[in-house]
């Protein structure tokens, strides 16, 4: 097994010293309850409601930024919307939970920059809660007959941090003391671990290991990097 990564959201059960040192380091989401009828700054970009559906629950907005407009049309309940600026490598994220006839309600998630971990050196990248779909696709014949796995919406209510990268053995060496990896490199992968190895691991730098749909989150986000990290607090 290699191990992708720890989280940091809110800390574990029981969280340590290190625990609670990384939550202070990495620090709290940027996410900002959003009431939008009239044109409204946030940050870097503009956000102006164009129009509303409450019967079918849709909604278009545009967003203004860089001197550019973009208009985001006919958008879900529920669905995140995300956009970016020249001033921020993550984007930002809108998320409407409610769509009245002038006015929506949500939520937007303002970019963090990725923070380096002190207690094992290891990037983190924020990933903003949001739903997303999970599951097999309609028309993915590799799990077709996988009748368990439908194409199903998840919610992940609360954003994380998340590690940017796999766990490197040089990462696993400092905080464990040991390195069982065949194929050695200070910045390889470490692999050759058991899920328990990998728990604690996390628990050592106080964390902990991400749950499924908040690994799915984070590909949803990001589709070509798949879910190989881990690492949550």
């Amino acid at each position: 097994m290699r191990t992708g990564g720890c989280q940091l959201g809110a800390p574990a059960p029981g969280a340590n010293d290190a625990g609670l040192a990384a939550a202070a380091l990495l620090g709290d989401n940027n996410n900002f309850e959003l009431k939008l009828g009239s044109p409204q700054r946030v940050g870097d970009i503009v956000l102006k409601l164009v129009t509303t559906d409450p019967k079918r629950n849709k909604y278009t907005v545009e967003v203004s930024a860089d001197n550019t407009m973009t208009e985001k049309k006919n958008k879900n309940i529920n669905e995140p919307v995300q956009f970016y600026t020249s001033k921020a490598k993550q984007p930002y994220e809108l998320v409407v939970n409610q769509v009245r006839r002038y006015m929506i309600a949500g939520y937007l998630t303002t970019p963090k920059k990725p923070k380096v971990n002190s207690n094992d050196g290891l990037t983190y990248v924020w990933i903003p809660p949001g739903t997303f779909t999970m599951g097999c696709p309609t028309r993915d014949k590799e799990c077709e007959f996988d009748y368990g796995n439908k194409a199903h919406l998840v919610t992940v209510s609360r954003g994380f941090w998340l590690g940017q990268t796999e766990v490197t053995q040089e990462a696993y060496q400092r905080v464990m003391g040991k390195n069982q990896s065949r194929f050695k490199g200070e910045k390889l992968p470490v692999e050759e671990i058991s899920w328990e190895d990998a728990r604690s691991y996390c628990q050592a730098v106080g964390m902990r290991l991400p749950s499924e749909p908040e690994q799915r989150k984070r590909d949803a986000r990001g589709r070509g990097e798949a879910a190989k990290h881990m690492g949550i607090i």
